[in-house]
């Protein structure tokens, strides 16, 4: 596990690469080469399934790295194709304090469409306890 937050650790400071910076990334990463979409794309339904790992730390990570993905603006696409809003919306139910924060960062940033505020608020399974509740929370902390 911990090698699992480390890499998703990593994960999160290679997308905070801003090539609009000047000092162009690592050596050898230049803009002709340097595509988010393209470097990450396979990586970001890796760290979706993160969003339920085994530990609290790696689900914080890995909805850190989501937030960040989120962020950056230019992976949209594949970020919204591996389908991440269900996960952190679970998170918001059940994660710690810290994972709660950076999935319901990750949720205002993805949930900018109908179409995804619909997808969160059916996220939220029927049977759940205090379930209109926790959907007036999300609304409050997401859109």
């Amino acid at each position: 596990p911990a090698v699992v937050e480390q890499a998703l650790e990593a994960l999160a400071a290679v997308v905070t690469l801003d090539r609009a910076d000047g000092q162009g990334g690592p050596a050898g990463l230049t803009d002709a080469t340097l595509d988010m979409e393209e470097i990450l794309s396979g990586e970001v339904a890796l760290v979706v399934r993160q969003l339920q790992g085994a530990t609290e730390e790696i689900r914080c990570a890995a909805s850190h790295v989501i937030f960040r993905l989120a962020a950056r603006g230019d992976i949209e696409i594949p970020l919204r194709a591996a389908e991440p809003l269900p996960a952190l919306v679970s998170l918001i139910r059940v994660g710690q304090a810290r994972t709660r924060a950076w999935a319901a960062s990750a949720l205002r940033l993805l949930s900018t469409t109908s179409e995804a505020r619909e997808t969160v608020t059916q996220s939220v399974p029927m049977e759940v306890e205090g379930r209109e509740k926790l959907l007036a929370k999300i609304r409050t902390l997401c859109f």
